[in-house]
């Protein structure tokens, strides 16, 4: 079953002037109040004045500094009506399936960066059985000079660390940052989809079941096609061929 974003939120934003809410997070203790107001004025929000934005609690205008956000309610105050972008509304936010290879083919790649890294380039550390370096789905930032930010509760430990600048492209990264506020920040966020099927579990009912059930399913659907097809004709065409425009297979 899937899993809603906003049973673990702790920051809201609203409209002072209508309560409306804008958006909202979940603050481990990295996010800045400086990255906050950039994720706002660059993704979220369309405001046609001058506006500020102030922690409910204290009346505290929020500038762009390098404190931690802290938990709570926020009120934007402008004089014209701040709104959700209209724009980014519709900026696209890409599922994808666990990647599980079982051809071979990828295991060149796999095993060269095992050699060139030696351990996880996210959190660091060193498994001597497996080596492994795959970005967590809700993990990314750049904007905090590479700096691990985290959307939902864990205990990954990886909270506030900075990465090797040689081994994982800004990029990539920048674009994974802005698919997480689109996943985390916009409206009540995108959903986190079950993906353990042990055996004897009835995986359909579960797609027809959770959000985006078809389009999950033909991501599923076209997944095994490549593999089947080889270097063939399926494997060329695009990954999105089958989807809206919202999914994508990597």
């Amino acid at each position: 079953m899937s899993v809603n974003r906003v049973q673990w939120r702790n920051v809201q934003v609203y409209d002072a002037s209508t309560g409306a809410t804008l958006g909202a997070f979940y603050q481990k203790g990295s996010l800045t109040e400086a990255t906050s107001v950039w994720i706002l004025r660059n993704v979220l929000l369309v405001v046609e004045d001058d506006w500020t934005v102030r922690f409910r609690a204290s009346g505290r205008t929020i500038t762009p500094s390098g404190d931690s956000v802290v938990p709570g309610d926020y009120d934007i105050y402008s004089k014209g009506s701040p709104s959700q972008n209209d724009n980014q509304l519709d900026e696209a936010w890409f599922s994808r399936l666990i990647s599980r290879t079982v051809s071979g083919r990828d295991d060149a790649f796999r095993d060269g960066v095992r050699a060139r890294d030696g351990k996880c380039v996210i959190s660091g550390e060193v498994n001597d059985g497996a080596v492994w370096g795959v970005c967590p789905i809700h993990t990314n930032t750049t904007k905090d000079g590479r700096k691990v930010i985290t959307f939902m509760p864990n205990h990954w430990r990886i909270e506030g660390r900075i990465l090797d600048p040689d081994r994982v492209s800004d990029e990539v990264l920048r674009w994974h940052f802005r698919q997480c506020i689109l996943a985390n920040m916009r409206d009540a966020g995108e959903p986190v989809f079950e993906t353990d099927f042990p055996a004897g579990t009835d995986m359909m009912a579960t797609l027809r079941a959770e959000p985006y059930g078809k389009e999950r399913f033909e991501m599923a659907l076209a997944s095994r096609l490549r593999f089947m097809a080889g270097e063939g004709e399926v494997r060329s065409q695009p990954s999105t061929c089958l989807f809206n425009a919202k999914f994508e297979t990597f």
